[in-house]
This record gives structure tokens, C-alpha cells and sequence, in this order.
């Protein structure tokens, strides 16, 4: 890219980037710009970083940062340890 480019520049090619990504997966996909912006936009950022949280939080657990908890209904609940 090219280092003359602006920053809003370059968050407006890369968001370029994201729709076309979104749309080209999706055939016939259509919304409001509203709907892109919260909907859409949002939803592939959370597909793309759940992985990397789920790496975090278990590098936070071996770390002792957090501990991880098991409620009696299955679902886990995730504790700041104390320093």
C-alpha cells in the first residue's frame, strides 16, 4: 500500500475490503447502511476474533490472571484471580 495513503484512507479501503468480502460470500445479500454497519460489520468482526479470545482466555487461565468456573447449570463462567 502506499505510504502517502492517509490513515482514514486506509480504514476506508479496508472496510471496502470487509463489505466486498461479506457480500461476495453472501450472493444476493442486501441491507441498509444501517444494517451494514450494525449488523453485518459487526458480525464477521465477532466470527474472526472468537477464536483469538478463546486463546487469550486460556492463556489468562495458565497464566493465574483468571480462573475458569463451572456453574451447576454447564455453563462457564470465567473469575479475576486476586493479586
Amino acid at each position: 500500500m502506499d505510504s502517502n495513503i492517509s490513515d482514514l484512507d486506509r480504514d476506508v479501503l479496508y472496510l471496502s475490503s470487509e463489505i466486498s468480502a461479506y457480500l461476495t460470500e453472501r450472493e444476493g445479500a442486501a441491507d441498509t447502511f444501517e444494517g451494514l454497519v450494525s449488523w453485518w460489520l459487526f458480525r464477521q468482526k465477532m466470527i474472526n476474533i472468537e477464536e483469538k479470545m478463546r486463546s487469550a482466555i486460556q492463556y489468562l487461565c495458565t497464566q493465574g490472571v483468571i480462573k475458569k468456573r463451572t456453574l451447576s447449570d454447564g455453563s462457564i463462567v470465567y473469575i479475576a484471580c486476586k493479586t
